[in-house]
C-alpha cells in the first residue's frame, strides 16, 4: 500500500511529478 502513501503525500506536497518520478 505505498502507493496510496505516495498519493498522500503528493497531494499535501504537491509534488506529484517527483513521486511519480519514484513511484511510476
Amino acid at each position: 500500500m505505498q502507493k496510496q502513501w505516495a498519493l498522500v503525500f503528493c497531494a499535501l506536497h504537491h509534488n506529484c511529478t517527483s513521486l511519480e518520478r519514484s513511484y511510476p
